[in-house]
């Protein structure tokens, strides 16, 4: 273990922490006793818990699996995140909004049209900041958040089961360009 927190440290890395069940693995032995084990961890440069101060890590129980599903939760909020890629802060130079029902960047979609909600934008931001946040390309499958848990047989996460991802996601479907001339690839 103390080799694992030392990598960790020498890659700069955090432990997100969690929400929920202390252990997210149990294995019942056949004289009835258990062991029980945090095997999964989160972990994030201190970069990104700068970025995303609100992300949460929820350890969900299970009763299909020895192993607990991981939630990552990313509420982004409107003026007190830094998600503007374009801004020297990353954060709304606009002033806050007086109307409750709208904190989030996930407000400002227009789920029913599949777009940002132009005239909300408006309503909120300085014109060059409700310009730029109205040309952030949006799928327009507008896909649900969903758990996703790709494990082995022996219900290990190796780097196997990563390039296994990777090859299953290489068929590209769909790619966007971004302002910036990159590419957003779609799968």
């Amino acid at each position: 273990m103390q080799r694992f927190m030392d990598t960790l440290n020498w890659c700069d890395l955090r432990d997100l922490g969690f929400i929920g069940p202390k252990f997210t693995w149990l294995y019942n032995m056949f004289d009835g006793t258990q062991i029980q084990e945090r095997l999964d961890r989160a972990l994030a440069t201190v970069d990104w818990l700068i970025k995303f101060p609100s992300a949460k890590l929820f350890h969900k129980s299970s009763s299909v699996s020895d192993h607990c599903p991981h939630v990552l939760q990313l509420i982004i909020w409107i003026w007190d995140d830094k998600w503007l890629p374009n801004s020297s802060s990353y954060k709304v130079n606009s002033p806050k909004s007086s109307n409750p029902s709208v904190s989030l960047v996930s407000d400002l979609i227009d789920v029913d049209n599949k777009r940002q909600n132009t005239n909300l934008l408006q309503q909120l931001f300085l014109p060059f900041e409700a310009d730029y946040i109205g040309g952030i390309p949006l799928s327009m499958r507008l896909p649900k958040d969903k758990l996703i848990w790709i494990e082995t047989t022996i219900r290990l996460f190796t780097v196997t089961s990563a390039y296994k991802i990777a090859l299953d996601l290489s068929t590209v479907k769909e790619a966007v360009s971004l302002s910036n001339g990159d590419s957003l690839w779609l799968f």
